[in-house]
């Protein structure tokens, strides 16, 4: 039997569990960059996989670059099933910073080394809280649902950063804030920071630099980024247990 990588995710394939020899066999589905992580004896085995083959007594998992990682003399016991495990890979996003403005910063967001739409946030303004954009570094986020018009949006866990504190000789100081996203919207900042943007990441397609806003009013940027990467259902609601790596770094 052989079974694509693409079955394995979506049907969540059920096999006989295999058991022989002391061997302990699972396997973890990375969808998004089509890897799986092959576990024998509760020793991983990395790599990049093609294909997986189940039959005469063993599981091969097929690297994409030809080489093989086979389980030796594993029976498949009839009547006893193993599921396999889900977990998908971290997705790495990077925002870079292009341009500054009078109001606010224009940049872009690459999405696994892929340039994939503009970006717009506040001034930087030593990380004050509703009023400046977050500090350049790399943070952990992920998928969150809040009860508005537009829903889901990539939530970061507590952004700390350290800043000159101009109240104490410029020493440094840790400001930690909480609530910060990346999720659409078309607000317009008008002086330095915005009743509804309040140092969270806008992505969109199209600027009106005039007003310092993004032109569309559609939420289709943001909603087919999480259709590609974070594998929606038919609700468009995605994987929660995606977690996201969002570096943030100035380029200009």
């Amino acid at each position: 039997m052989k079974t694509t990588l693409f079955s394995i995710f979506f049907y969540s394939l059920v096999l006989l569990n295999p058991v022989a020899n002391g061997q302990s066999v699972t396997m973890i589905n990375k969808f998004n960059n089509q890897t799986l992580t092959l576990f024998v004896d509760g020793i991983q085995v990395d790599g990049n996989y093609t294909e997986v083959s189940i039959g005469n007594h063993a599981l091969v998992a097929k690297y994409s670059d030809g080489s093989v990682a086979a389980t030796k003399n594993v029976n498949f016991t009839s009547g006893l099933a193993y599921n396999w495990s889900v977990k998908p890979p971290a997705i790495q996003m990077l925002v870079k910073r292009k341009e500054k403005r009078d109001k606010c910063t224009l940049g872009e967001l690459w999405v696994n080394g892929n340039y994939y739409c503009k970006t717009l946030e506040l001034r930087f303004n030593n990380n004050q809280n509703n009023v400046s954009s977050i500090p350049v570094g790399t943070y952990v986020a992920e998928p969150m649902y809040k009860g508005t018009k537009r829903g889901w949006r990539i939530q970061f866990n507590v952004i700390s950063g350290r800043v000159y504190d101009p109240n104490d000789n410029f020493k440094m100081k840790e400001i930690q804030r909480e609530g910060i996203q990346i999720h659409c919207g078309n607000y317009e900042i008008t002086s330095g920071t915005s009743g509804t943007l309040q140092g969270c990441i806008l992505v969109g397609d199209k600027y009106d630099l005039m007003r310092c806003k993004f032109d569309a009013t559609d939420c289709s940027v943001f909603e087919n980024l999480l259709n590609e990467y974070f594998d929606t259902d038919t609700n468009g609601n995605p994987n929660t247990n995606i977690e996201v790596n969002v570096t943030v770094q100035l380029d200009y």
